[in-house]
């Protein structure tokens, strides 16, 4: 017999709720929610924001691999963190932690990578390596 707790879990019709594969309300023993729509999602757009939030890191790890950034634009940088300010601001007033915690990623790896671009900026590209 399947453990209840790795019962495969989808979302009810009017997407209030989740519910098990065998069709019964996920629910602990004591008849509460095992997590609701708003608990669902909130955790899949924090996980996303987070995600989504790191990637500016993956040009600053290649810029500084190359020593060269040149051909990165350090505007695309300025308006993530303007545009993460925002949506920070926006969390902080409605008491959203979900967009407060992906938008600090977001403000937090973007000042670094701009940081980084603008370090090498200027600077001759390390040739590649095969």
């Amino acid at each position: 017999m399947v453990d209840d707790h790795w019962r495969l879990l989808r979302f009810s019709p009017d997407a209030s709720a989740v519910i098990c594969e065998d069709g019964a309300d996920a629910r602990t023993g004591d008849g509460e929610r095992l997590m609701d729509a708003d608990a669902l999602t909130a955790v899949a757009a924090t996980t996303a924001g987070i995600v989504m939030g790191v990637a500016p890191l993956l040009q600053a790890e290649r810029v500084h691999r190359r020593r060269h950034s040149d051909d990165v634009s350090a505007a695309w940088l300025v308006v993530l963190i303007v545009g993460g300010s925002v949506w920070l601001a926006r969390g902080i007033v409605t008491d959203d932690l979900p967009i407060i915690i992906a938008n600090v990623v977001v403000i937090v790896s973007s000042v670094f990578t701009l940081a980084v671009v603008l370090r090498y900026r200027g600077h001759d590209p390390v040739p590649a390596s095969d």
